[in-house]
């Protein structure tokens, strides 16, 4: 979906516009996701700001539709990232990205430039945890970090420390979460610690307090921890009424009633991990007006915090993910007189107009669900095809599951599909086609996890099953291990990662008039007890057969269930009995490390099943060595892929030919597996180091006999991370064409890649997927024409698969229309039969208005020759890329370079260096235009991408056409040479400066 700004003057009021095509991935929702922070506007109450783990959000009319607001940010901002507003000036909004460049806005997040600060970043955290606008000042900006509190002066330009002086100092080495500064006093300034265990040694301040604006320091708050230097965690503080202020400390309130200077906590219900407090709105108003949010909901206090007698938000009256199921996690809270707006982790924005009374999801726009699984019921009986998307990487409540119906008019409709499920991620969703003939029978499986604290909610083993087509759930969790019996014993495999089904157990088989009765699943597994140790004093209670702690010295025990089966379709043969059993025996052994610390500790995680068709005895099993690449250099764990050939009973090391980490048998993980279901023999095993940041790219190998031999498959490949791996054959002669999602990022981005010819090479498909791209797959065959659905941080987006005669990524509908008759460089041969060349049309053959957006894109590039290294025949994905969606192009005195047309961007597989030449049939250039390069400065880098002069590199040959000299590995290519390939991002840029001082 290629997304143009409108212009910069009327992006306020106007979302970016989704420009559909042909063979162009578009997102189809559903929307929600974890809303990491919601602004609320100085000066107007209708709008708001929310920030999410896709981006940034805007509305204008009170929540109730969202437009996304990235123009001019490089990488991803949300989830961890934070966002401020200036009270004193209401559009001007500063963010930082993942890349660690702080950004401002003052267009009411219209467009976004660089503020000219770069914080290193820091690994394992976010290196800023916290902007906040100094009220009084426009230009007075404070940053918390993970090293301590930074100021500016120049709105964000530079930034010095303010960490105090002489003995009155913040301490040292410590990282601070949070700042908030009396909206009464600027001067006046709390700031509180992220959480930290610095090991044994005495109690810790967690609350600073400055009252001469940062220049001293002084702890007023000690949280007794038992004789350990633990820095609480601090996840809000509110200054409410008066010198009223309240702070979220470790999930506990504590109140202060003199402007921060001493503390007390405040009991807010029964000691419980159910009232842990997350978020804290006090009303500035109203004496003692205190609202906290947490676990529980949202509670109303009228004295300070002393009593809590009012529920604003809970199960009961809409704040929950799942018809009421569980109370939703607040995350942020805004309010306007009787309107109430509360955003939660997982479960999407919530909003009331009767003060609490009643809440209703208010989602419109906001694509930020993370779906991690898919699975399809096929359309039959008059009914279209359902979508079901599965909710990933949430540990609060979240919906779990949608269901989408693609009714095939552009658009899918989303709803939850968590009748009964209580789950709150879901990792794995598979269909049983043998009862796919309506969806009111069908039968679906998913895999994922539930929440692991009791008091929260019921805990379940994580695997679930719908008989109704995912309307509703049931777990099926009978006979998986019980946590250790301290409260309540529950299933506890960890999350549930794949399910897959053995063709040939259906009543009936070959015929198949029932559903298949043997299942297999993967998890984390868990540490089974298995016998008292004799060399251990008496033990406890028997425990044997429960899972739990590995240092328990008591008992002895193994892992188990990273593979579990069922022969009876998940349930029990009679009530009371197990309907899972163990089925990793040969799986190896993790290694806890070595006391005290263990840290050089190497856990095996299994992930992808898959299973042989034609011999169901006959498994394959992905498996990964997770550990600490700076504890362990050389792995020792026997990892890659494992076959077993009686059923999952026995499992053998099937690797010969993977690749392993240097100097160690250690096989990289192995997160993808896929067999060719009409050549059983044959499988693609997706491969990558997840120990390591991304960086190269991921590997598919190739198995031709069965596992016992592999051989790498990559060729054209370049996403960093493949998660997702789909094999479909469009006729019974034709080869495998295969499917592979990856992950990215902005400066390497992911993608959908297919194979036409079973995986000896790989082209991408993904015009118009965000650069983290997909990480799962499903392909919908029912209708006249192919679709192929990928999952997303962005949700879910779907693709119509048109005919791609020279597999270049663009469909020949595209090509065909190009100048000549679809033949763009009057070769006399079709542009869509040639891999070298493609051709872009226009949104229209009329001139653009004054304030219109570009409509001057149409573009023919071609592989002009070869220079160096291989090939260089393949361009992919030529595409249209928003130029204002990169923000401003600066030049100097405030000027900025001028587009007139959307930018180009394509892709050159398997090139050292070649030269390339771009036609704008359409289009006469002439005096003041150059040619720009939007990218990173070093290939791969994401901080250093932005808007660079390639005049040296790029030549205008006529009045229509321009030629680039590119090299991979080089200035112009986003991608780091070890991809193999050029990516390119750029287009003419018009300045009509005329004296060399820069005046106009």
């Amino acid at each position: 979906m290629i997304k143009r700004l409108i212009s910069a003057a009327v992006a306020v009021a106007m979302a970016a516009q989704a420009w559909a095509g042909v063979g162009v991935w578009s997102g189809q929702g559903p929307d929600g996701g974890y809303i990491y922070d919601l602004l609320q506007s100085p000066s107007d109450t209708a709008t708001l700001y929310a920030s999410t783990r896709s981006g940034v959000f805007k509305s204008t009319d009170s929540g109730a539709t969202w437009s996304p607001m990235m123009h001019g940010i490089v990488g991803s901002v949300g989830y961890g990232y934070p966002v401020a507003i200036d009270a004193d000036a209401a559009n001007t909004l500063y963010v930082v990205d993942s890349t660690g460049h702080l950004y401002r806005s003052t267009d009411g997040a219209a467009t976004w430039v660089q503020t000219g600060y770069v914080l290193p970043p820091v690994a394992g955290a976010s290196a800023i945890t916290k902007i906040i606008d100094a009220p009084g000042s426009s230009t007075r900006l404070y940053l918390t970090t993970v090293s301590g509190v930074l100021v500016s002066n120049d709105s964000g330009a530079t930034f010095s420390a303010l960490n105090g002086t002489g003995a009155n100092v913040l301490p040292s080495g410590v990282p601070f979460q949070w700042l908030s500064v009396d909206p009464s006093n600027a001067n006046n300034l709390l700031v509180g610690t992220q959480a930290y265990d610095a090991g044994a040694g005495p109690d810790v301040p967690c609350i600073y307090r400055s009252t001469d604006g940062g220049a001293n320091w002084l702890p007023v708050l000690t949280v007794p921890q038992g004789g350990e230097s633990y820095y609480p965690g601090i996840t809000d503080i509110s200054f409410g009424h008066g010198s009223e202020v309240y702070a979220a400390v470790d999930m506990t309130l504590y109140s202060s009633p003199d402007g921060g200077a001493s503390w007390s906590a405040v009991a807010i219900g029964t000691p419980s991990v159910a009232y842990y407090v997350t978020t804290l709105k006090a009303d500035p108003s109203v004496a003692g007006g205190l609202y906290a949010g947490g676990y529980f909901g949202v509670l109303k206090s009228s004295d300070g915090g002393q009593t809590f007698n009012v529920v604003v938000a809970d199960k009961t009256n809409g704040f929950s993910p799942n018809a009421g199921a569980d109370v939703a996690t607040a995350q942020r809270l805004a309010f306007s007189g009787s309107t109430f707006w509360l955003a939660s982790q997982e479960a999407g924005l919530f909003i009331s107009t009767d003060g609490g009374s009643h809440w209703n999801g208010s989602n419109t726009g906001i694509d930020a669900t993370n779906i991690r699984a898919l699975g399809l019921v096929p359309a039959g009986a008059g009914n279209p095809p359902r979508i079901l998307a599965g909710y990933g990487d949430a540990f609060r409540p979240s919906p779990g599951i949608y269901a989408g119906i693609d009714a095939g008019d552009g658009n899918v409709s989303w709803a939850n599909s968590d009748n009964g499920l209580r789950a709150y991620q879901i990792r794995a969703i598979t269909v049983d086609p043998t009862t796919t003939g309506a969806v009111a029978s069908t039968v679906v499986y998913a895999g994922g996890r539930s929440e692991q604290v009791v008091a929260i909610a019921p805990r379940n083993g994580g695997v679930y099953k719908s008989t109704d087509g995912g309307s509703s759930w049931t777990t099926i969790d009978a006979g998986l291990p019980l946590r250790q019996p301290t409260s309540s014993p529950a299933p506890f495999v960890g999350t549930v990662r794949s399910i897959v089904l053995d063709p040939h157990s259906c009543t009936g088989y070959p015929t198949c008039t029932g559903p298949e009765q043997t299942v297999y699943a993967t998890s984390n597994g868990c540490y089974v007890y298995t016998a008292p140790n004799p060399s251990s004093p008496p033990p406890p209670p028997s425990l044997v057969g429960y899972c739990g702690s590995i240092l328990n010295t008591h008992y002895l025990g193994s892992y188990q269930f990273r593979i579990f089966k069922s022969t009876t379709a998940g349930m029990p043969p009679v009530p009371g009995s197990p309907a899972w059993t163990s089925s990793d025996n040969g799986i190896p052994q993790s290694f806890i490390g070595t006391s005290p610390n263990y840290s050089d500790f190497e856990s095996l995680l299994v992930v992808p099943l898959a299973i042989d068709p034609s011999n169901p005895q006959i498994l394959y099993a992905g498996t990964s060595d997770q550990f600490d690449a700076t504890q362990v250099t050389h792995p020792t764990l026997l990892t890659g892929v494992y076959k077993s050939t009686d059923g999952g009973a026995n499992w053998t090391q099937s690797s010969s030919g993977l690749p392993t980490y240097p100097g160690s048998p250690t096989n990289l993980g192995v997160l993808a597996l896929a067999i060719d279901p009409l050549v059983p023999s044959t499988l693609w095993a997706a491969v990558i180091d997840i120990n390591a940041a991304y960086g190269a790219p991921g590997h598919i190998y190739k198995s031709t006999d069965s596992g016992a031999t592999w051989t790498d498959s990559s060729a054209g490949l370049t996403s960093a991370d493949i998660r997702a791996l789909l094999v479909d054959h469009p006729s019974l002669a034709s080869p495998a064409v295969v499917y592979a999602a990856g992950g990215g990022t902005s400066g390497n981005p992911g993608g959908v890649f297919k194979s036409y010819d079973a995986g000896a090479t790989w082209h991408s498909e993904s015009i118009g997927l965000p650069a983290d791209a997909a990480l799962a797959l499903t392909l919908d065959k029912s209708g006249a024409t192919p679709k192929l659905y990928a999952g997303t941080s962005s949700g879910v987006w779907e693709i119509t698969e048109t005919l791609d005669t020279d597999h270049d990524g663009v469909s020949d509908i595209q090509e065909n229309l190009g100048p000549n008759g679809g033949d763009s460089n009057l070769d006399g041969i079709a542009d869509r039969t040639q891999p070298d060349v493609t051709y872009v049309p226009p949104h229209t053959s009329a001139r653009p208005a004054p304030g219109a957006p570009p409509q001057n894109n149409d573009f023919a590039v071609q592989v002009a020759s070869q220079n160096s290294g291989t090939t260089c025949t393949q361009t992919q994905d030529v595409q249209a890329k928003s130029a204002a969606a990169n923000g401003p192009d600066p030049i100097a005195n405030n000027l900025a370079y001028r587009y007139d047309m959307d930018l180009l961007q394509f892709e050159i597989l398997n090139c050292a260096a070649t030269t390339v030449k771009v036609t704008y049939p359409n289009y006469t250039f002439g005096k003041g235009w150059t040619f720009r390069f939007y990218g990173p400065a070093t290939p791969g880098d994401d901080s250093s991408i932005k808007y660079y002069d390639f005049s040296s590199k790029a030549t205008l040959l006529d009045a229509h056409t321009w030629q680039l000299n590119l090299t991979r590995g080089q200035f112009g290519s986003y991608r780091p040479d070890s991809t193999g390939s050029i990516l390119f991002q750029g287009g003419p840029a018009f300045s009509d400066r005329i004296f060399g001082n820069g005046f106009n």
